[in-house]
């Protein structure tokens, strides 16, 4: 970081949070082929789902699950071979197509209702 005044050879420590603690790891997993002249000591991650099928366990049938859906999505984004639509009834292949492009709030409800599908409850169009 040009301006920092931090040396080229001091050591580096990568923390991160929920996602943030998944890139953490991620970065710690590639320093070596991606950014070898880093000195990486250690990496700080909290609140990473180390057993997915659990998550989606607990968010099924809550507001929330379609923070699965958008995690299956990414998924299946970074892993074309994962082929998700061909593990889709037709009811999850439309909801699937259109969770691609919601953001946070707009792929959640309070009472697990499905929002883009006329039920008005949740408050958001």
């Amino acid at each position: 970081m040009p301006g920092a005044n931090l040396s080229g050879s001091a050591p580096v420590v990568v923390m991160g949070y929920s996602q943030g603690g998944s890139s953490a790891t991620w970065a710690a997993q590639l320093q070596p082929s991606y950014a070898p002249e880093l000195r990486l000591k250690g990496v700080a991650a909290g609140g990473v789902s180390a057993d997915l099928r659990a998550v989606a366990d607990h968010l099924d049938a809550t507001g929330d699950f379609g923070l699965a859906a958008a995690a299956g999505i990414g998924l299946d984004t970074a892993y074309p071979e994962l082929r998700l639509d061909g593990h889709l009834t037709p009811e999850g292949a439309a909801l699937s197509g259109d969770a691609h492009d919601d953001c946070v709030p707009r792929s959640r409800t309070d009472d697990g209702s499905d929002h883009r599908h006329g039920d008005e409850s949740s408050g958001i169009p």
